[in-house]
């Protein structure tokens, strides 16, 4: 999608840390987990994502680690294979991971409490452990369409007003 006088509607923006907000935009993480679930009046309301500006190679070499030996149960949300491939290449410097930008936007659908969502028919122990005592809810997420070119912002807690620069030719 790329920016235009037509595309500068206002809407709320969620920020979340690198490598997740990419993983959400390109369509290979299902669900953003919350210790509380969607507020109803964002349920199926499309959202910019945004990208914090925190460092984000820590997080991405333990997520790729996760996910090669399976550890945490990351993969029962992500599109394993692929988000394995977009790591190695963020890790080697091949693709870039914007960060203090909006990058995309997606819809969040709906909202269900982790215990119940699918996944957790195989789970680890460990991951069961975690959704008992977390409280996690799953956003489940739809329809993700990265932004190009990626748009500079100040990110938020919570959720956030944002309105899309115009750009024009």
């Amino acid at each position: 999608m790329t920016a235009s006088a037509s595309s500068n509607a206002a809407m709320k923006a969620f920020t979340l840390w690198q490598p997740w907000a990419s993983l959400a935009v390109l369509g290979l993480k299902g669900s953003e987990f919350r210790g509380y679930p969607l507020p109803a009046w964002m349920r199926g309301r499309r959202c910019a994502i945004h990208a914090a500006a925190r460092d984000w190679r820590r997080e991405a070499e333990e997520l790729l680690a996760d996910l090669e030996t399976g550890s945490r149960g990351f993969g029962l949300t992500l599109d394993v294979p692929r988000a394995i491939a977009f790591l190695r290449s963020a890790l080697a410097g091949e693709v870039e991971i914007p960060r203090a930008a909006v990058i995309g936007s997606v819809i969040f659908a709906d909202s269900v409490h982790a215990s119940l969502m699918p996944f957790m028919d195989g789970a680890s122990p460990e991951l069961r452990r975690d959704v008992a005592e977390r409280g996690n809810y799953g956003w489940r997420i739809a329809d993700p369409q990265p932004f190009t070119p990626c748009v500079p912002a100040s990110g938020q807690r919570g959720f956030w007003n944002w309105r899309r620069p115009s750009i024009t030719a």
